[in-house]
């Protein structure tokens, strides 16, 4: 196969760049390899730990030392019965506090309906319990709009499960 004068420069230059790329990419592989790994961050104490230090990253995962109750959340659902988390004994919950004007809680929603769709029945439930204060109606035409079908609407416009959940990072500080 015939290659014309500039074929064959264009050629040897990407052979000429290639190998130093190859040694240098070669090189930062073996160094990675015996070198530890970086730390991101330091460890985190438990959340109701007895360490002092106040740095703490407030949106990093809290592990307690011991597990907590809970204390007493009531809340409504789109029927407006009147609910506690005792109602859903028995089953995995996981709980979600949000609201429909916070932005990383909407970014999460469709991830939350997901779930539900995936692992929801009998044994697992997400209760994605908003703290808006038009209460239902909010939450149902923002379902609407971004198509939520699994999640059921649970409310709580006073904010007092978000309150009583502060201890335990409930909602995060952007609520």
């Amino acid at each position: 196969m015939a290659h014309s004068g500039k074929q064959r420069v264009v050629l040897a230059a990407i052979a000429a760049t290639s190998l130093p790329v190859a040694a240098l990419l070669g090189y930062d592989i073996a160094r990675r390899a015996s070198s530890p790994a970086p730390q991101l961050a330091g460890p985190m104490p438990a959340t109701g730990s007895t360490s002092s230090d106040t740095s703490a990253n407030p949106l990093a995962l809290s592990v307690l030392d011991q597990p907590r109750p809970l204390p007493e959340i009531r809340f409504g659902d789109d029927l407006g019965h009147e609910l506690t988390l005792a109602d859903f004994r028995g089953r995995v919950v996981l709980l979600n506090i949000w609201a429909t004007w916070c932005a990383p809680c909407r970014k999460e929603m469709p991830t939350l309906d997901r779930l539900q769709a995936r692992f929801g029945g009998k044994d697992f439930l997400a209760i994605a319990l908003s703290l808006d204060r038009e209460g239902a109606p909010a939450v149902r035409r923002f379902y609407e709009k971004l198509g939520l079908e699994k999640l059921g609407i649970y409310v709580d416009p006073s904010g007092k499960g978000s309150r009583a959940h502060s201890p335990f990072r409930g909602c995060r500080r952007h609520c």
